[in-house]
């Protein structure tokens, strides 16, 4: 006989509470407010000699500033009014919007960007004046109750506080930081590279005056003393009034020293001179400096395809497009970050006092397509009607071919229009 058995299960919810237990931020658990430094291994300094003074770094981060600055594109809003108010403002601010955004895309090289936000009122509406990015080496990150709250300035009359709402504060790798406000250098992983690169350019001109002059070498007797004399010829007296000497090999030596600034040689008759051929393999410190350029390119994920001095590209056209595709999207996440900023802390504000309150406030889209884009879009818009996929008598696909090619819309094509054998491809021209 059997026993019917009920079983109960006991579900068990999770009690609720508020905040969190963990800091945003381990360095700034401290109620008080207080300052930190930055963690990166090497300083700012080391960083911007980086850029400044390694042609291929400094190249790299000034493509990449104008690919990033393509993908931002313009401030578009569903109102004209308010989106060609917007993009006259960023226009019109002190020095140039595209240097402020430069300055703020250099948070993937440096690890993070602040730029102060200076407003304005001109002809009674807000605007902005400027947006600056300071410099990393005067400020650091101030902060408390686990959580950044700005920047302590140092300036020649006193530390200043600016609260983090005053400026656009751009973090690279944002992922990895765990909240550290001074994020990731990308230069740090292209430290290593770009050391091994100065050494070896600095052994290959040593290398190179060595090949062209070889190497002097001369002989003299070490049991010769040789008298001197100052520089009109007049013999160099000790505190005896005796002539000095100094051994022959010494005195020769001082005279081989003066070639390397094509002065001319004169020396006893018993002295012996040769010149050492040296062999250097050239190819070793050519591919030594395309591997250090190598990884600093890979540091940045910039292919080798589109930049490089070592000639080691491939040709490869659909390599090289593939190439661009992966670093427009490792450029893209710094470029959203600095979307993101400029909607809610420049564009979201003005909106709000020039014209009140806003619910939509727009966004930055790339401009549009170039001219190999159109083409390549209207090979494929061919294609998809020669396949049916669309019909020739379609006149929005009529419409988009002659926009495509930069010609004017037609409208109420007639029913023996659409149907007549088409001039080329684009009927009604």
């Amino acid at each position: 006989m059997l026993v019917g058995v009920s079983i109960i299960v006991a579900i068990v919810i999770p009690r609720l509470r508020k905040g969190k237990i963990a800091p945003e931020v381990e360095r700034f658990v401290e109620q008080l407010i207080q300052e930190q430094q930055s963690l990166a291994p090497e300083s700012v300094d080391t960083y911007l000699d980086m850029v400044k003074g390694n042609p291929i770094l400094g190249m790299l981060l000034d493509t990449e500033t104008l690919i990033a600055l393509k993908i931002l594109g313009l401030f578009k809003h569903r109102e004209e009014k308010k989106q060609a108010f917007i993009r006259q403002v960023l226009k019109n601010i002190r020095g140039s919007w595209k240097w402020s955004f430069a300055e703020m895309y250099a948070a993937k090289a440096l690890g993070s960007t602040f730029s102060e936000i200076e407003w304005g009122v001109k002809d009674g509406d807000w605007i902005l004046e400027s947006l600056r990015a300071l410099d990393p080496r005067t400020y650091g990150f101030i902060g408390g109750s686990g959580r950044i709250t700005g920047i302590r300035y140092k300036s020649r009359t006193g530390d200043v506080d600016i609260p983090i709402e005053k400026g656009c504060h751009i973090i690279n790798k944002r992922a990895l930081t765990y909240g550290d406000p001074y994020g990731v250098p990308t230069l740090q992983a292209a430290y290593a590279a770009w050391k091994a690169w100065k050494i070896l350019m600095g052994q290959m001109l040593i290398a190179g005056q060595r090949k062209a002059m070889g190497i002097v070498v001369g002989y003299s007797d070490s049991n010769d003393s040789v008298p001197l004399f100052d520089e009109q010829g007049n013999p160099v007296l000790n505190e005896d009034k005796e002539q000095v000497t100094m051994p022959a090999p010494d005195a020769l030596a001082v005279q081989l020293a003066g070639l390397e600034n094509g002065s001319v040689l004169s020396t006893d008759k018993e002295n012996r001179i040769e010149m050492l051929e040296q062999k250097i393999e050239g190819d070793f410190f050519l591919e030594a400096i395309a591997l250090c350029e190598g990884y600093m390119l890979k540091a940045f994920a910039f292919p080798n395809t589109l930049l490089s001095t070592a000639g080691n590209g491939t040709g490869d056209s659909n390599l090289n497009e593939g190439h661009r595709e992966l670093l427009e999207i490792s450029i893209t996440s710094i470029v959203e970050q600095i979307t993101e900023e400029l909607l809610e802390k420049i564009v979201r504000p003005l909106l709000f006092w020039n014209f009140g309150e806003e619910e939509d406030f727009g966004t930055f889209e790339p401009e549009a397509t170039d001219e190999t884009d159109k083409l390549e879009l209207m090979r494929i818009l061919i294609d998809a009607v020669s396949r049916g996929f669309f019909s020739a008598a379609d006149e929005s696909v009529i419409n988009r071919g002659r926009e495509l090619v930069g010609l004017p819309e037609v409208q109420g094509l007639s029913e023996a229009q659409l149907s007549a054998p088409p001039r080329g491809y684009f009927r009604g021209s």
